[in-house]
């Protein structure tokens, strides 16, 4: 059922998404209310029925507008509550509007494509998630109607889903999906977005940082109680159709990091992310590129988002990451060497790593798969796997590396390498200029220490 709230000229009325058993951001910010009225200057009186006090704030109209005057109303800051609360806003004629069962807890704005539009009704095990919901009241969900403009909206054009509470029933986009809300006090962003992409994928690297930072810059701007540095969460592309494509897909979950393999970085700082490629569902009756798995995608951004959003230390909150290489040119292996202090590793495939080689250290690996070899993992401990090239490539330099470089690189959960306390896997990563120059040399590649050694293992010495 679609439901739309329609504003004349100089009607007294709220904005369009502030309605019956809404949610407003909780202290230490403050709740921003605003909307219509006939004409500037008219004084417009706020009340919160909160207990045991009544909170009032008086503001005058301002900013003519097609639809009259604006009000706005920054309330006092309110700490989290379970209990609904009315506002009551009133003008000087005496007329009122209100909203009632407010509850004040954190606002998440979740944007992207059609796998953040993706309904409860279409996912795994759907319906006890929905019965499910009925447990969770507290939880409010809207939806804004899919609009596009060309120019930046003060309002939503339409609403598709007011503000509910659970129950077991059942750039232009930022113009006029987005911009709207910019008034509004929110926590943070969750997106979802980049399958579109993925044709084209070179300039993600540009255009997908700089609009975290467009973002938060224009919140900020249109609320001042909006963190400039607000937490942006983001789902790394899930896996698609089969391991044969190497383009794309592989592309855009390197560029969602800003090329570092791992969030938060010092490109992309207070970001936070869930890694999604080893969760394909190639038979999902919605399209393999809608997999119906969104349980392990929530828990993985809940995880990290607990950790970068709120500061919660619940240990490991991403999978594993490295912290050395180590290229034996004597035996021809490659062992990569991860946080011992917080890894304890998984290791449930081979597969997965490919080397690139060549005979001098001036040749650059190209995007061709011929200059690219799969190299096995020969062995592995708690902390390290080793990879084998003999064979692959005797070249002398190991000129580069990479992991999970394809569309889908794995089944269901079977990539190679994950943490075992958490589930989580080894984000896709491709490290170029891991040149072999001599004996017991270290450098750096990405900000890993590289070391290049004939002693075999991970050892340097």
């Amino acid at each position: 059922m679609h439901s739309y709230l329609c504003i004349g000229p100089g009607t007294f009325s709220f904005a369009s998404y502030y309605g019956d058993n809404m949610v407003l951001e909780q202290a230490p910010q403050k709740a921003v209310i605003w909307g219509y009225t006939e004409k500037v200057g008219e004084n417009i009186t706020g009340t919160m029925h909160t207990t045991p006090i009544i909170i009032t704030t008086v503001v005058s109209a301002y900013k003519p507008n097609v639809k009259g005057a604006i009000w706005r109303i920054d309330f006092s800051a309110q700490q989290h509550s379970s209990t609904g609360i009315k506002i009551e806003v009133s003008r000087t004629n005496g007329q009122k509007i209100s909203i009632s069962n407010v509850l004040f807890g954190e606002i998440w704005v979740c944007s992207g494509q059609s796998n953040m539009q993706f309904t409860l009704d279409m996912a795994f095990n759907a319906t006890q998630e929905i019965e499910d919901a009925k447990n969770y009241p507290n939880i409010r969900v809207f939806t804004a109607s899919e609009e596009t403009s060309s120019v930046p909206e003060l309002d939503l054009r339409g609403v598709e889903e007011i503000w509910s509470i659970p129950s077991k029933g059942h750039s232009q986009l930022w113009n006029a999906m987005m911009h709207p809300f910019i008034n509004m006090t929110i926590k943070g962003v969750i997106w979802y977005q980049g399958e579109a992409n993925a044709g084209s994928p070179a300039s993600y690297l540009c255009t997908f940082p700089t609009m975290i930072s467009d973002w938060r810059d224009k919140f900020n701007q249109g609320n001042s109680e909006n963190n400039p540095m607000f937490p942006f969460g983001f789902v790394q592309l899930a896996g698609y159709r089969n391991k044969t494509i190497k383009t794309g897909f592989p592309d855009i979950r390197w560029h969602q990091t800003a090329d570092m393999g791992y969030v938060p970085n010092p490109a992309l700082q207070n970001v936070f992310m869930a890694v999604a490629m080893d969760l394909p569902d190639f038979t999902s009756p919605e399209g393999s590129i809608h997999p119906r798995d969104k349980q392990d995608v929530a828990a993985r951004l809940a995880l990290s988002g607990l950790t970068v959003a709120y500061g919660k230390d619940l240990g490991n909150f991403q999978g594993p990451k490295i912290s050395a290489f180590y290229i034996d040119i004597g035996f021809f292996t490659l062992c990569l060497e991860f946080d011992s202090s917080k890894t304890t590793l998984d290791v449930r495939s081979n597969n997965g790593f490919e080397v690139c080689c060549s005979r001098n250290n001036q040749s650059k690996c190209d995007d061709s798969d011929s200059t690219w070899m799969d190299t096995p993992i020969i062995k592995h401990d708690a902390h390290s796997v080793t990879l084998s090239y003999n064979g692959t490539c005797t070249n002398k330099y190991v000129m580069g590396l990479r992991y999970a470089w394809q569309e889908s690189p794995c089944d269901f959960k079977k990539c190679a390498v994950y943490i075992r306390e958490n589930n989580m896997p080894l984000a896709p990563f491709v490290t170029l200029g891991l040149i072999g120059k001599g004996h017991k040399e270290k450098y750096l590649r990405n900000n890993i220490p590289v070391y290049v050694t004939k002693d075999g293992g991970c050892s340097f010495s």
